[in-house]
């Protein structure tokens, strides 16, 4: 039971961290490509990882937990490839509350996935989150391409949410995560050495956040969801992320300066509601077809 407890705590922590990163990434991506920027994170966090991992002597058993983490690897990496692209063009509170979204994704894509059946009332909540992105993401009747390539994000990391709960509850949590961190990492490398020009800042601010959103947003970050996946459901996990946008949108203000318009705010106000709500509904509605 404290076990379940700490893990919970500890995701807490993690949407704190991730709402801060919002920030730090957009200043980031002035100076870097986000796919560079993507890899050097993530490899970062593969390599910590893996020095856990040694230091346990825990190698045995890894081909198992390279077949499991394939699926949810290559959706992590999609999900930061759109989302780190996407913070370049859109503002770190719009980035945090669209990336949220993914908790509205997560049933929706259960059903066409794993064939659960999702409930009338949850459909609402679905549209209403639709229609608050709709008054969060338009400025001048446009919505920008930054907010598209986030909302792709949250597609998925739904996705992600999903896959990862059919392996955190059988396989081991820091395996899984190297896994799959190592993933996102050499498939960034391959992109940004293929399809972009290569762009890498050296300045201290940039590199800061470089570690400290490779090691605790990462590394720390994914270990402590793979951990808390295995004592709650996804739905549970997908409710606690709820609070990234929250932060996101907190931190955005305060370090950024970001200003929402009351139209914006009245669109991030509903999807945070609408949230917020469909999951209070109670996950054991949701059941197989």
């Amino acid at each position: 039971m404290q076990s379940k407890k700490f893990w919970l705590c500890a995701m807490i922590l993690v949407t704190i961290i991730w709402g801060w990163s919002f920030s730090a990434i957009h200043n980031a991506m002035n100076h870097m490509s986000a796919s560079m920027f993507n890899s050097l994170r993530f490899l970062l966090a593969s390599a910590f990882l893996f020095a856990l991992i040694a230091i346990k002597k825990n190698i045995r058993h890894i081909q198992a937990h390279i077949k499991g983490g394939v699926v949810p690897g290559i959706m992590l990496f999609a999900a930061f490839a759109f989302q780190t692209e996407g913070i370049a063009h859109t503002t770190a509170s719009n980035a945090a509350f669209i990336t949220g979204t993914a908790v509205v994704f997560t049933p929706v894509l259960n059903v066409l996935i794993n064939r659960k059946r999702i409930t009338y009332q949850q459909w609402f909540f679905v549209m209403a989150t639709v229609f608050g992105l709709g008054l969060l993401t338009i400025n001048d009747f446009q919505i920008s391409i930054g907010d598209l390539l986030v909302l792709g994000c949250a597609i998925f990391t739904a996705l992600h949410i999903i896959y990862l709960s059919r392996y955190s509850k059988i396989l081991e949590a820091d395996k899984l995560a190297w896994v799959q961190v190592s993933i996102v990492g050499a498939l960034s490398m391959a992109y940004a050495l293929i399809f972009e020009a290569p762009k890498i800042s050296w300045q201290q601010e940039d590199m800061a956040t470089i570690v400290l959103v490779g090691i605790w947003g990462t590394a720390f970050g994914f270990y402590a969801q793979t951990k808390a996946q295995i004592y709650y459901p996804e739905q549970v996990i997908a409710m606690i992320l709820v609070l990234e946008p929250v932060f996101g949108g907190l931190f955005g203000y305060f370090l950024l300066n970001e200003r929402l318009t009351l139209v914006n705010i009245s669109g991030a106000v509903i999807i945070i509601f609408s949230i917020l709500l469909m999951e209070m509904l109670q996950t054991e509605k949701i059941t197989h077809a």
